[in-house]
């Protein structure tokens, strides 16, 4: 007959309800601990109600239990305790129910101690149910805790990749500005130049008019005054030819 007994830290927990008392064969109880008892020497420790307290090291997690509390109706309370480099650990009690046998010839306990007996086990139960329910809830909460620790830092990782997206689309703007604001000072320069090059073209025009102006000024100058010269030059000649008739007695 094996009793299944597990252990987290101080909680203690038999999965079997009630064991037959006087069978032939022995009994033992097998535990399962969890991490937090690694390195432990481990002593399971055992009574019934009024009876004699047991104490037994366990070998690979597992030890006998002694044949004197499995005589007879009643309740058998299990605990454990370790010790390691001077540290301890314990938990409370885990009770089964110890059912008497058809060939079992123990009598019941007296009413006043079967009371004191039922009490104890209420007791007992109520502490174990509300460890059980700590660890339950702390089980939880350290669940939350990490679902919240792990939402957390992907809120921070979303927020660091939408601050570097924002930097990145900051910094393509900025180089949108300065390009369109480079292309703006071509086209202005390119503006400036060909307005340069419209009023130097302007100014060309005008001088070559006021030249052409200037030349037709001039050569119109020039033969009004050759012809006035010559005009001139003939009456001279006119009046040199009547001089010289008149000097030889030609005229009249």
């Amino acid at each position: 007959m094996i009793l299944e007994i597990k252990v987290s830290e101080s909680s203690i927990y038999c999965k079997r309800a009630e064991i037959v008392s006087g069978n032939g064969d022995e009994a033992s109880a097998v535990f399962s601990f969890d991490k937090g008892w690694h390195g432990y020497a481990k002593t399971a420790v055992m009574f019934r109600v009024f009876g004699t307290q047991y104490s037994v090291p366990l070998d690979g997690d597992a030890c006998p239990i002694p044949a004197a509390l499995l005589k007879g109706a009643g309740r058998l309370y299990i605990g454990v305790y370790g010790a390691l480099d001077g540290k301890t650990l314990s938990t409370g009690f885990t009770s089964v129910e110890v059912v008497a046998g058809a060939a079992d010839g123990g009598t019941s306990e007296p009413p006043s101690a079967y009371a004191y007996t039922r009490l104890l086990e209420m007791v007992t139960e109520a502490v174990n149910g509300t460890r059980l329910l700590r660890d339950e809830m702390d089980t939880r909460l350290d669940g939350y805790r990490e679902e919240l620790e792990n939402a957390e830092k992907e809120r921070c990782a979303a927020e660091d990749m939408r601050m570097a997206l924002e930097g990145e689309r900051i910094e393509r703007e900025a180089e949108r500005i300065e390009r369109e604001l480079a292309r703006e000072a071509r086209e202005n320069d390119a503006s400036a130049e060909e307005e340069k090059r419209r009023l130097a073209e302007n100014q060309r025009v005008a001088n070559e008019e006021e030249r052409i102006r200037s030349c037709v000024s001039k050569s119109y100058l020039d033969h009004f005054i050759a012809t006035q010269l010559g005009e001139i030059s003939s009456a001279l000649d006119e009046l040199h030819s009547y001089a010289l008739d008149v000097a030889g007695g030609g005229a009249s």
